[in-house]
């Protein structure tokens, strides 16, 4: 029903645009983008800023392919292990003993019982060397990982950066394996536990995950800084930002930071009055919580003076919450301003309309009215 309804708001809303031949030509697939959205989108539970967390007893779903995963997904054998530095430490400790600037820890499942390998990420290592930082990774299993937490909070060993694959490590689980502590039954833990967005993935299994920042940890200011280094556009595409007039890409780039300023600051009217009436049901739910915008850049778009596919990379820090994020944003234009249709997590849809409607994708349009469409069977 959403799909259809979609379809229909889309074919209303764009009557009487003033397009070129060749968008005219294109209209049919940039109804079954919208169409094509709405059905991808995935409904997050929680969102920026927000304090509700998945249920305990399911690992991550989150996934870069789209494709949901489960505790029983396939693992993905990591890379050698290396620290910052260069050198492999092995299990009596031994090697060049140097300051360590993030200290990160990574928890196994606690339905596997494995312990996960101590593996740096490339990208984190590269993003370290350019700070000027050395990082080291100490990985546990989930049984009894609550007390050593706990014993180093209360030493201010702590880690800078937590990555776990099942929130059970933080609410606490009943596995077949057995009970599981968590450590979010410390108010002052849960409190300290700043959810990273996006920056720091590479560390997830193929269980998929979650990381955070631990606000208490000696190392917290700089692991920050880590977060924030991350936050790049892929160069290798822009879409057809480049050949769009100037003066609309302006337009399109003021609309896109407003928009993204409403959304992170969680400002439902100003969402509506983007929209041109109310914020659709279809995009992304407001979170509960306010965060500050650090930085934001159009990493991509495609469209034309009339219609604009947005790819949005957003740097941000809330309470509870703080990374980037890339969201699509679809706006419109059917007279002097431009209009929010939707906001999405599925970025990917600019590169499959750049590719398969060429004619838009390099060419400016010029304007002429256009026919009233029939709206689709469905």
């Amino acid at each position: 029903m959403k799909a259809e309804s979609m379809l229909k708001k889309s074919c209303k809303l764009s009557r009487r645009f003033y397009w070129n031949e060749e968008f005219r030509k294109a209209s049919g697939m940039i109804i079954l983008a919208l169409a094509f959205i709405s059905m991808s989108y995935i409904p997050v539970t929680a969102q920026v800023g927000e304090k509700g967390k998945p249920a305990s007893s399911r690992v991550s779903t989150k996934s870069r392919k789209g494709t949901n995963r489960t505790n029983k997904s396939r693992k993905t054998k990591p890379p050698t292990s290396v620290s910052s530095a260069g050198e492999t430490k092995s299990k009596s400790g031994a090697g060049v003993s140097q300051p360590v600037d993030v200290l990160v820890w990574k928890v196994g499942s606690p339905h596997e019982g494995d312990t996960p390998e101590k593996v740096i990420p490339i990208d984190l290592l590269i993003d370290a060397k350019e700070l000027g930082y050395r990082l080291e990774m100490e990985t546990f299993p989930a049984k009894g990982f609550a007390q050593r937490f706990f014993d180093a909070v209360s030493n201010g060993t702590e880690p800078d950066v937590l990555a776990i694959d099942n929130y059970g490590i933080i609410d606490g689980i009943t596995t077949a394996l057995g009970n599981f502590a968590g450590i979010g039954s410390s108010q002052k833990i849960s409190r300290s536990l700043i959810s990273v967005s996006e920056s720091f993935t590479s560390l997830e299994s193929g269980r998929g995950g979650w990381q955070f920042l631990v606000s208490t940890s000696r190392n917290y200011k700089k692991a920050k800084l880590l977060v924030f280094k991350k936050s790049k556009c892929d160069p290798e595409f822009t879409g057809n930002i480049n050949v769009l007039d100037p003066r609309t890409t302006g337009e399109i780039k003021a609309a896109a930071l407003s928009t993204s300023l409403a959304y992170f600051s969680g400002d439902r009217k100003k969402l509506d009055d983007l929209s041109g009436g109310e914020y659709g049901n279809a995009s992304l739910a407001i979170g509960s919580g306010k965060s500050n915008i650090n930085d934001m850049n159009i990493c991509s778009l495609w469209g034309n003076e009339r219609l604009a596919f947005v790819d949005s990379l957003v740097s941000y820090e809330g309470d509870q919450s703080i990374g980037q994020r890339n969201i699509l944003i679809v706006l419109k234009k059917p007279n002097s301003v431009w209009n929010l249709v939707l906001l999405s997590d599925y970025t990917g849809i600019i590169k499959e309309l750049y590719g398969q409607v060429p004619e838009l994708s390099g060419r400016k349009t010029g304007g002429h009215e256009v026919v009233v469409w029939s709206e689709p069977q469905i």
